[in-house]
């Protein structure tokens, strides 16, 4: 029951998060930096595998540091 429940949440769960990162990108102006960043955590977690839990992080305090 508990994996069926938590499979039919799935897509609710990306639809709020699209939601949340459409209305986010709104409400700021886009410059060069958060985009680089963006490619860089994009590039890092998939061509090396690393685990999103770590990489999120370290770029939000990159880009908090760098700010």
């Amino acid at each position: 029951w508990v994996v069926a429940i938590f499979k039919a949440l799935r897509p609710a769960v990306i639809g709020m998060i699209c939601a949340a990162g459409i209305s986010i990108l709104w409400s700021q102006d886009l410059s060069w930096f958060p985009i680089l960043i963006f490619a860089i955590t994009l590039f890092v977690t998939t061509y090396f595998k690393t685990d999103s839990a770590i990489v999120v992080p370290v770029a939000g305090i990159v880009g908090l540091l760098l700010l």
